[in-house]
């Protein structure tokens, strides 16, 4: 294993994993915010997402940051706050991935060798805004920010070793999504499909030290969204 390789994996983190109590506490807010927020939502359901991340920013000269896949799932809740626009709260959980790769300095040939997986774990809360082009009501865009809170971080190696890496990142992350969706009605329920870009605005590493390895880094994704949605008060756009 290259020197490289090393010097980011022997960091010497040892934090416990993610209690139980803070994903139970995850969990509960999932379904209870679109819960309490329904007496005055459009719509409630629930969603998966499927996403493709990774991490984007400074590094080291010839390592290569790969997307990787991950997921998302949770509970939504749509509000009207005009005619044609709506905002949606979407708390979930999200697994997010990157590989990162680093140079093979024992080849004579050069490239890319060993592997570095990166994963994060987050309670997310989605605040996007559904806005539907003039006469359309199966349509529209969206725009809005996203929160996540870290719940935990890891990294694998090409052996399958595993440490923790939370103490080195930020408890929050912040990016903005960008899409387009389209809504299906299905007698009284409807299906909702959402492609969207999605690009982190804050730094989610915390090194103490602008020089480590990584000291700047955000993240970055493409995510489809499955949603399955039932409207309030038995009324829908046709």
């Amino acid at each position: 294993m290259n020197y490289a390789l090393n010097s980011i994996i022997n960091l010497n983190i040892q934090l416990p994993s993610v209690s139980f109590a803070i994903v139970k506490k995850s969990i509960i807010s999932i379904f209870l915010i679109p819960l309490c927020m329904s007496l005055f939502g459009q719509e409630v359901g629930i969603y998966y997402t499927k996403n493709g991340s990774k991490l984007t920013g400074d590094k080291p000269h010839g390592f290569k940051i790969a997307y990787d896949q991950g997921f998302a799932l949770g509970a939504f809740v749509d509000l009207r706050i005009a005619p044609d626009v709506l905002v949606s709260l979407q708390p979930g959980y999200l697994k997010m991935q990157s590989r990162i790769k680093v140079p093979d300095r024992e080849s004579l040939e050069g490239g890319l060798k060993d592997t570095l997986d990166f994963s994060l774990n987050y309670f997310i809360l989605p605040v996007l805004f559904k806005i539907k082009p003039t006469k359309s009501k199966r349509f529209y865009f969206i725009v809005g920010p996203q929160f996540g809170f870290l719940l935990d971080s890891k990294t694998t190696n090409e052996l399958g070793d595993q440490q923790d890496r939370s103490n080195i990142m930020n408890d929050l992350n912040v990016t903005l999504n960008f899409g387009v969706g389209y809504r299906i009605p299905i007698k009284f329920t409807s299906l909702m499909l959402e492609v969207k870009y999605e690009q982190g605005i804050v730094n989610i590493t915390d090194f103490g030290n602008p020089e480590e390895l990584f000291s700047r880094v955000k993240t970055q994704g493409i995510n489809m969204t499955l949603l399955f949605g039932l409207p309030i008060g038995g009324t829908k756009d046709e």
